[in-house]
């Protein structure tokens, strides 16, 4: 069987857990091969995909803060991840690299986790950044009712997003549709795990929240939201669906559909909250 190397592209990646989750994924899949992590500097960006000629890697991940620099550099983008803004799959086939986008399969695989229903129901999001844009688009196609944006500069971002509605931290409260919170920063992730981004009055009133934050497995947002008793949901899940479409791309398989695999997600699940008591 083919043995294949792949790996995961960003800036600083000690504490991502994405070698062991695609370990977990080979292991339980029957796919031969490595997965390695690749710390590159901003400057060096323009030699990845050359070096994934030269190194034999069929296929890259990229996280912060290359979801959308490394666009220029691709030979292909499909249309979910043009329409995203924002790559965080390469496929190397035919000598061409392939962008798209496998977080927007990852989010829908959480809010299914959760029993969190889309559509004709409103949203509001922390950040809009990077992190926020598959999640934006998912909803966008599963038709929610409204999307709130929530930034620390809401001129700015309501000239990348003008038809949304964008408010700043201290007008959260002036939002009528409270049915899902979404945490799109990187506010409460471990080591600072008592930080949250929003003050806890601001919470009670949702009827869900979502951070895609998986360390700690319990942020302090979804501490508060427990509180509440407000169904709540971190981003593991999210982590594995992407990390399982990815696979399937690069594998040119159909039988990892995630929506018919809930034992191998749930085993993969369970194996990653024990390996890195999460």
């Amino acid at each position: 069987m083919k043995k294949n190397n792949f790996g995961l592209i960003g800036k600083t990646l000690a504490h991502s857990i994405s070698d062991v989750l695609h370990q977990e994924i080979m292991k339980e899949t029957g796919i031969k091969g490595s997965y390695s992590m690749f710390e590159v500097e901003p400057e060096n960006l323009d030699k990845v995909i050359a070096s994934m000629r030269v190194l034999n890697i069929a296929g890259l991940n990229v996280t912060i803060p290359y979801k959308q620099d490394i666009m220029r550099y691709l030979d292909e983008i499909d249309q979910k991840a043009i329409e995203i803004g924002a790559v965080n799959t390469i496929t190397l086939k035919e000598n061409k690299a392939i962008g798209t986008n496998t977080d927007y399969d990852g989010f829908k695989l959480c809010l299914d986790k959760a029993g969190i229903s889309i559509s004709k129901n409103g949203f509001t999001l922390l950040g809009a950044g990077g992190a926020a844009k598959a999640v934006i688009k998912v909803l966008q196609d599963e038709q929610a009712s409204k999307i709130t944006l929530i930034s620390r500069n809401p001129d700015k971002t309501k000239l990348e997003y003008p038809d949304f509605e964008i408010l700043a931290y201290e007008e959260i409260d002036e939002i009528k549709d409270k049915y899902c919170l979404v945490n799109c920063t990187p506010v409460g992730t471990y080591p600072n795990i008592e930080e949250c981004p929003i003050k806890k009055e601001a919470i009670k009133k949702y009827s869900n929240v979502v951070d895609l934050i998986y360390n700690p497995q319990k942020t302090k947002l979804l501490k508060l939201a427990d509180e509440y008793g407000i169904n709540n949901i971190n981003g593991l899940y999210m982590l594995i669906g992407q990390a399982l479409k990815a696979q399937e791309i690069w594998a040119s398989k159909s039988d990892f559909d995630l929506n018919n695999n809930n034992s191998r997600i749930e085993d993969i699940y369970k194996a990653m909250i024990l390996k890195f008591n999460l």
